[in-house]
C-alpha cells in the first residue's frame, strides 16, 4: 500500500506538472515536475510491474496497479520531450513584435541582434567576453555542445514517434483494457513504397451527373461547371515579394559565398597532409566568420513579411542596419587575427557596408 501511494503521488506530481504548462503557461515549473515524477514512477514499475500476484504476495488489483502504470509512463516521457522543446525555443527566440506595433528602426535592429545572440551561442559570448581568443574557444565549445544536446533531443524524438506509432497500431478505442493487458507494444514494420500503386484520381465532374439543384442558387458558382479546367490559377495576388531581389541580399550573396569558399580552401590547404580521420575541425575564427556572414544576409528573408505586417519599412531598415552590424563584426576579425591572410575579404566587407549605408 505504501509504494502504491508513492506511485499515486509521483502520478499526481505529473499530472501537475502538465496543468501548470495548459494553466499557468509555465514550461519551466512543468519541467520541474514531470522531471521529478518521472524517475518515481519508473521506479514503481521496474520491480512490482513485472511479477505475478503469486510471486510477490500482493492483491492482483495492486499488481495490475503497477502493470498499468508501466504502460502509460511513456505518456508521461512524450509530454516531457514536448515541454523540453517548447522551452528550448522560447530559450532561442526573442518577444515578437505585436503586427500592430510601430516599432522603430533601432528597436527592430535591437531585435535582430537579440535573434541573433539566442540563436549562435559563439556570437553572444564574443560580444559579453570581446573580441579573444578565449571567447572564440568558448563560443566554440558551447556551440558543439549544443549540437550534441540537439542531435540526442531528435533521438528521443524519433524513439517517441516509434513508440507512439506502434501503440496507436494496437490501441482500440472501443477496446481499452486490452492495451493495458499487453506484455508489450509490437513493434511495426515499414511497408516497401514498392508495393504502393499510384492511381489517377479524377477531379472533372463526370458530364453524365445531374448537378446539385443548390449549387444554382449561388451566384459565385452559377458558372463553375462552364469555366475552363485547364486555366491556370492566378497566384499573384497571393504570392510574397521574392527576397532575393533585394538589393541588399545581392550585394551580400554573392560575399557570403566568396567568404564560404575561400576559409574552406584554405581548410584543406592547410590539412591535405593530414589523414583523413586525424584532421582538426575548422577553427572558432572560421565558424564565427562564416556565421556572422550568414546572420547578415538571413534576416533579409523575414523582413519584407514583418514589413507588411506592421505597415512601413522600419524592419527592413533595421535589417540592413544588422546586415552592417556583422560586416563590422567581420572587419574586426579579420583586423585582429587574420590580417594579411583574408584583408581582401575585409576590404569587401567595408566597400559592401558603405554601399548599405547609401541605400539607408
Amino acid at each position: 500500500a505504501e509504494k502504491i501511494q508513492h506511485a499515486l503521488s509521483a502520478i499526481k506530481d505529473g499530472l501537475n506538472g502538465i496543468l501548470e504548462y495548459y494553466i499557468r503557461d509555465d514550461t519551466f515549473k512543468a519541467l520541474k515536475l514531470l522531471d521529478n515524477a518521472l524517475p518515481k514512477m519508473e521506479e514503481a514499475t521496474k520491480s512490482e510491474g513485472q511479477s505475478s500476484p503469486r510471486l510477490t504476495g500482493l492483491p492482483f488489483g495492486q499488481v495490475r496497479f503497477f502493470r498499468d502504470l508501466a504502460r502509460i509512463l511513456p505518456d508521461f516521457r512524450i509530454i516531457l520531450n514536448l515541454f523540453k522543446g517548447f522551452r528550448e525555443n522560447r530559450k532561442r527566440r526573442p518577444y515578437e513584435p505585436d503586427a500592430d506595433e510601430s516599432w522603430s528602426v533601432d528597436r527592430w535592429l535591437n531585435y535582430y541582434r537579440e535573434q541573433a545572440r539566442l540563436e549562435e551561442p559563439i556570437m553572444a559570448i564574443v560580444e559579453d567576453e570581446g573580441l579573444t581568443d578565449e571567447a572564440l574557444e568558448r563560443g566554440m565549445q558551447q556551440m558543439m555542445e549544443d549540437s550534441e544536446e540537439q542531435d540526442r533531443r531528435a533521438q528521443e524524438t524519433m524513439a517517441c514517434y516509434s513508440f507512439m506509432r506502434n501503440r496507436d497500431a494496437v490501441f482500440n478505442n472501443h477496446e481499452p483494457e486490452r492495451f493495458l493487458d499487453l506484455k508489450e507494444i509490437p513493434e511495426i514494420k515499414d511497408d516497401n513504397d514498392d508495393d504502393y500503386k499510384i492511381r489517377k484520381v479524377e477531379f472533372h465532374d463526370d458530364e453524365d451527373e445531374p448537378s446539385e439543384p443548390w449549387s444554382n442558387l449561388l451566384p459565385e458558382l452559377a458558372g463553375w461547371n462552364d469555366s475552363d479546367s485547364g486555366e491556370k490559377f492566378d497566384d499573384d495576388e497571393l504570392s510574397r515579394p521574392d527576397f532575393t531581389k533585394d538589393p541588399v541580399y545581392q550585394l551580400l550573396r554573392p560575399f557570403v559565398h566568396r567568404v564560404m569558399k575561400f576559409l574552406k580552401d584554405d581548410y584543406v590547404q592547410r590539412v591535405k597532409k593530414i589523414p583523413v580521420d586525424k584532421r582538426p575541425m575548422h577553427s572558432a575564427l572560421d565558424h564565427y566568420i562564416i556565421l556572422v556572414a550568414l546572420k547578415s544576409q538571413i534576416r533579409l528573408s523575414s523582413c519584407e513579411v514583418w514589413e507588411e505586417e506592421v505597415g512601413h519599412n522600419a524592419p527592413r531598415k533595421g535589417a540592413y542596419m544588422f546586415a552592417m552590424d556583422c560586416l563590422q563584426k567581420i572587419i574586426d576579425a579579420i583586423s585582429k587575427f587574420a590580417p594579411q591572410k583574408l584583408s581582401h575579404l575585409a576590404d569587401e566587407a567595408k566597400t559592401i557596408k558603405e554601399r548599405i549605408a547609401q541605400l539607408l
